[in-house]
């Protein structure tokens, strides 16, 4: 079972620092995403939808 984390950045320069490594030791794969619009969270929930359980 592969397991993923979101990270949600709503300033271009954010990153994960020191907890990236973590979550890539766990098994994580880290998918980075900016925020979105309004339209865009649409797109969000419907890659979320296809995302393995």
């Amino acid at each position: 079972m592969s397991k993923s984390a979101l990270i949600l950045r709503h300033l271009a320069f954010e990153y994960l620092g020191s907890l990236a490594p973590v979550l890539e030791e766990e098994g994580y794969q880290l998918v980075h995403a900016e925020t979105l619009t309004v339209t865009g969270q649409s797109m969000l929930r419907a890659w979320l939808q296809d995302l393995p359980a």
